[in-house]
């Protein structure tokens, strides 16, 4: 098959340079921006702080419970350390219910939070020796074979809810007439 006259492929215009001149590439409709060194530094700061606020508004940033309870708030602590919800490190509060429990706590904690629960029945529900001082944290004595806490919480629950007087009315009388 040739090419007749109307059908063959033009050539393109010719582009000559004179001698002197070099070929310069040709720019491009669309320009490019440069960002300012601040916009950079902005966007390392600010992004791990937006991943941080996105976790919490999504549930999946949680606290770790020291010095803080249920009952003090939603569970999202500032950033500043300021509002209802104000974590203090240094003055861990107590307990106000059995799954408020944790594992950083100490015996006297859990005797202080629930004064219906004694010293001996606490540490015989632990499986912990009869002298071991109050200021141990319940997470020593539960990697030293002791009960885990969620075995804990259930049986705190169970003795906290049981009304003061249910021993006396369930005891049968010492002597009937």
């Amino acid at each position: 098959m040739t090419l007749t006259g109307h059908d063959a492929p033009v050539p393109g215009p010719v582009l000559r340079l004179p001698r002197n001149r070099r070929p310069v590439p040709t720019s491009t409709r669309l320009r490019t921006r440069r960002l300012p060194v601040l916009a950079y530094i902005a966007t390392i700061l600010l992004l791990p702080a937006l991943v941080v606020v996105a976790g919490m508004a999504l549930g999946q940033w949680q606290l770790t419970g020291r010095g803080h309870t249920g009952a003090e708030g939603s569970g999202s602590a500032s950033v500043n350390g300021a509002g209802p919800a104000a974590v203090d490190a240094a003055a861990p509060q107590a307990p106000t219910a059995p799954e408020d429990v944790k594992g950083w706590m100490t015996v006297q904690d859990v005797l202080t939070a629930f004064p219906s629960v004694t010293s001996a029945d606490l540490l015989a529900e632990l499986n912990a020796p009869p002298d071991t001082p109050a200021p141990t944290q319940l997470k020593t004595i539960a990697e030293q074979g002791g009960v885990d806490l969620p075995t804990l919480r259930t049986w705190l629950t169970a003795r906290v809810s049981k009304p003061q007087g249910a021993a006396a009315v369930t005891a049968p009388p010492a002597h009937a007439p």
